[in-house]
Formats: structure tokens, sequence, C-alpha cells
């Protein structure tokens, strides 16, 4: 119940950021709103401000439809709808017009430049890449759990570990039983030894035996390994890469800049991965095999926020700046592919694609986006049959 709790909470963070990116932009252009959703419909209930015998009153919207009546004689308004979905997976911005109706009002989304079509439909994705500059800067104000060496000359650095990032088979490391995310406290008599001493102690010790003081989930263990020159560096050592890590805060000035810093950074990492993802594609890789659907995502949400708030914070960080980039890919239905139709319409002279073409077309790449959810989804589930199996025979 924790992890589906958690897993709402972020996801509906970051749904409404990128929502409200669309709203905010499109209320500035007089494009009018006519629902701000978060899930996808049928509808549960919604909100509308309205005016009664000249009176502000708010009224509720229960089920699909709106009533009628109510009890009282009111003035349609056109103020936007706030509503709350059955299905809590996503959110949706509902604009007047976007399908093409209401050609002759002013206030139609398809009545305005392409500029400002162009501007509303790249701020969901301006909005969530904002929102992760955001955490990450209040991150940074508490301290983010990062590479030590990657900090600047002006952060605060505690808690600081030297830590087992992986292990080469058929090393010494590997034959003593090291595994990854061990924590080095010390080597022989040396304790709490920083990673470049360490690595230059353990490459003047090839061929003789040392004892690594480590931690291993809350337990001390004593690991007895006899360095080697390896044929990779051609230097003493065991059979590991190490990274030393701790907190990395800043006063709030720097943690603003370094957040807006490190979210940059991280979206061109990001749109790395994308690429080598798309190119795996044409290389035959199987799209589930790289892909973690809503189960893998919210599993792995649960395990994070049991880690700490700045680890969530972080995590959420890196989720936003993925909505983001995935949105914007050039695909049908998605943010990216309505963005391409506008491009089209310029590139053709301010003449549009025909709305019912390119209504088909969204709805096709939508059908083929449903069901990729569901073969990530049921990829999710078959990895994780074990633990699912777990709790039915706790419960039964």
């Amino acid at each position: 119940m924790f992890t589906v709790i958690i897993f709402i909470a972020v996801l509906a963070v970051l749904v409404l950021a990128h929502e409200f990116g669309h709203f905010i932009v499109a209320k500035r252009a007089g494009v009018r709103v006519e629902e701000f959703g978060f899930g996808f419909p049928p509808r549960f209930v919604g909100v509308q401000r309205i005016h009664d015998h000249g009176k502000k009153k708010w009224r509720i919207i229960w089920g699909a439809k709106p009533l009628v009546g109510q009890g009282y004689n009111y003035v349609e308004s056109g103020n936007t709808v706030y509503s709350l979905n059955w299905l809590p997976l996503g959110g949706f911005v509902s604009l007047k017009g976007e399908n093409g109706e209401c050609a002759d009002e002013k206030d139609g989304f398809r009545q305005q430049k392409a500029l400002i079509r162009l501007l509303v439909l790249s701020a969901g994705v301006l909005m969530n890449l904002f929102l992760a500059a955001v955490l990450l800067s209040f991150g940074f104000m508490r301290g983010i759990p990062m590479d030590v060496e990657s900090a600047r000359v002006h952060a605060r650095v505690t808690g600081a570990h030297v830590g087992i990032v992986s292990v080469l088979s058929g090393t010494p490391a590997a034959e003593a039983g090291i595994i990854e995310g061990d924590i080095v406290k010390g080597v022989d008599s040396q304790s709490q030894i920083h990673l470049i001493d360490l690595q230059h102690y353990i490459n003047a010790r090839a061929g003789a035996p040392i004892t690594l003081h480590i931690e291993r989930n809350g337990t001390a263990l004593d690991k007895q390994i006899t360095p080697i020159t390896l044929p990779q560096t051609g230097k003493g050592g065991i059979g590991v890469a190490l990274a030393e890590t701790g907190l990395v805060s800043y006063s709030p000035p720097w943690a603003v800049v370094e957040g807006f810093r490190s979210a940059g950074m991280l979206t061109k990492e990001t749109l790395k991965g994308f690429g080598q993802l798309i190119t795996g594609l044409f290389q035959g890789h199987r799209l589930a095999e790289e892909v973690t659907g809503p189960v893998g995502i919210a599993v792995l949400t649960g395990k994070v926020a049991r880690m700490g708030f700045v680890y969530l914070l972080q995590f959420m960080a890196i989720l936003s700046i993925n909505l983001a980039i995935l949105n914007i890919i050039p695909f049908p239905a998605l943010d990216g592919g309505r963005v391409l139709f506008v491009i089209i319409e310029l590139f053709r002279r301010g003449k549009p694609v025909d709305k019912n073409i390119e209504r088909t077309v969204h709805a096709i790449g939508f059908t083929l986006l449903i069901l990729l959810v569901l073969v990530v989804t049921f990829n999710d589930l078959s990895a994780m049959r074990g633990a699912f199996s777990g709790i039915f025979k706790r419960l039964f």
C-alpha cells in the first residue's frame, strides 16, 4: 500500500506539472481551457467556478457529464472544469477547438498562430524540465547523494565513503565474495580511507595479501584478498570499480545554480540514452527488454522512497526529465507528434494538414502507445512474478 500511495503521489506531481505548463500558456495566449484533468476518463468528479445570480460559486460535477440545474439557476461561465478521473496514470488539458471545431471563435486553439500553438504544445515538456531543476535545487539544499569527485569547490560534503560499483568476474574480488553495493570502511590498519589513497595502496601491494574491511547491509565483514596486476589497466588491483560518494549540499544560491546545471546534464545523458534505445531498435533489440512500465516504476519508486526523502527528490527529477523527453518525441498522440504537424503546416506556408487525417494518425499513435504500455507491463509482471508469488503466499 505504501508503494501505491507514493507512486500515485509522485505521478500526480509530475503529471500536474506537465499539464499545468500547457494550461498556463494556453490561458495566457487567450485559448479557452475546457478541462484540466488528472487521470484518464471517465471522470469521477470535477469542480467548476460559475456565476449564480451575480455571485461566483464552485459547483461539483459528478460523473462523466455535467449536471444541469442542481437546484438553482446559473449561467455557464465557460470556466475550466478541474477533474479527477478514474484511471490515475496520466492527465490531460482539453483545449477549445483543438480538433478543428469552433473555427469562427477567437478563443479556439486552432485559431491561434502557429508559434502560439507550438508554445502551448511544448509548454508541458518545458515545465517538466523546470520541475526537475527545482527538485534538484531543493535536494542540493539538503544534500544529494552523489560522486564526491563531481562536487564543486564550494560544496559541503558529509558522510563520504568508498563504495563498490561493480565487480569483474574471475578476479580476486569476485573470488573473495565482494559484491556490488559493499562499502569499504578501511584496508589493513587504515580506516576511513579515501578513494585515491585506497587505489594507490592496492596498486602498491600486487601479489601481497591485504584485508579489506567492508560493510554490507549494516554488517561489518573482513575479506582477505591478494591484488594482482590487472591486464585491463596494467596496475595492481582486485577487479572492482570504486566510487567515493557522499551527501553533497550547497548554500541556497549555489544550490539553485547546481540544480539547474545538474538538470541540464541529466537531460543530455537521458537524450543520449533514448538515442541508444532507438538505435537498438534498428539493430533488432527487443524494446520490452529495455523499457520499464508503470508497474516497474511503481516498485522502484517505493524502494527509493524507503531510502529517504532526498533520494525520492532525486528520483522524481530523473522521472520528470524522462517524461519530458518521452513527450517531445515526434510520435503521434504525444506532444512531439502534435508539434510535428504544426511544423509541417509551417513548411506548407500556413496550410494545415487535414484535421481528419491528423485525428486518425493520433488515434493510431495512441493505440500503439497503449499496446506498448501493455507489453512492458506484462514484462514487468513477468520479471516480478516471484515477488507477487510471495505476496499471495502471505495473504493466503
